[in-house]
């Protein structure tokens, strides 16, 4: 379950498939923006760098979402506790 920040994009590649397969839920108040499918498919055809960076972002999600799941299963409980501080710093 990745977390994001204010700032982070969600679920840009929904764009592509149309419909999603999840949820997904804020567990503090949050202002949200939402953009059109169509608006999503033009910069992916038009702009083809940035819609690079858009399908790069997900990517980087998933890699943390990796390493976390890695960290909570396992690695020692010191392990763990290394990992968090060091990320945190």
């Amino acid at each position: 379950m990745p977390y994001l920040i204010p700032g982070d994009l969600c679920d840009v590649h929904i764009a592509l498939l149309e419909e999603m397969d999840h949820s997904i839920r804020a567990l503090t108040p949050v202002t949200l923006r939402k953009f059109p499918a169509v608006q999503i498919r033009s910069i992916m055809e038009n702009h083809h760098r940035l819609a690079r960076t858009l399908l790069w972002l997900p990517l980087v999600d998933e890699a943390v979402l990796r390493e976390w799941l890695v960290n909570m299963e396992t690695r020692p409980a010191e392990t763990r506790m290394a990992h968090i501080l060091s990320r945190s710093a």
